[in-house]
């Protein structure tokens, strides 16, 4: 298990359902390589990333650069659970909207763990000002594609073609949810 970094600022201690208590903290810029390598196993590549969507590392830490990174780790040995990323939209349609990118370590992976990081993903495009939310994942990714479903206010806006890292045909699904940035409701407190 990948361990954090002592420079990271905490915002929100929380439990897990069925697991144990974790933090949200900042992403330090260092982990980047980590969220990057993760992407590149085939066992999360194959769930919801294409072969033109990061062609390189560099690329990857380039559009990540003016995103709102994060951490979900255990609180008390430190374990990185999953990363999520909040960047501004490439659908933006003359509206701020978001892009969620949120990455879960394999052996983490659970439905607990899956709502966990949408609902976080919610309050912090939220409290981020964001006037919508999309996430997308392939239409094999049966635990994505039930935990969004099971998110109110999730709309299927978009099926698009994608390929996996063997090149097989795959659909990608585009969901977003509107935010009502009116009433601030983050509260993990950032």
């Amino acid at each position: 298990m990948l361990r954090h970094s002592s420079s990271a600022q905490t915002h929100k201690k929380l439990k897990l359902k069925n697991g144990p208590k974790v933090i949200i903290r900042d992403l330090v810029d260092s982990e980047l390589t980590d969220v990057y390598s993760l992407i590149q196993l085939p066992e999360v590549f194959d769930k919801g990333f294409g072969l033109e969507t990061y062609p390189d590392e560099a690329n990857f830490k380039k559009k990540m650069t003016l995103a709102d990174k994060y951490v979900l780790e255990e609180d008390v040995n430190q374990n990185i659970i999953a990363y999520i990323i909040i960047h501004k939209s490439r659908f933006n349609r003359g509206v701020r909207n978001a892009d969620a990118l949120i990455i879960v370590r394999p052996e983490c992976m659970s439905p607990d763990v899956l709502e966990t990081c949408l609902s976080l993903a919610i309050s912090l495009a939220r409290a981020a000002r964001f006037r919508g939310l999309y996430v997308d994942t392939f239409a094999s990714n049966i635990e994505v594609m039930k935990a969004v479903s099971g998110i109110p206010g999730f709309s299927e806006v978009a099926q698009l073609p994608s390929w996996t890292l063997d090149h097989s045909d795959v659909t990608s699904i585009i969901f977003y949810k509107e935010l009502d940035i009116r009433t601030q409701c983050f509260q993990c407190c950032i």
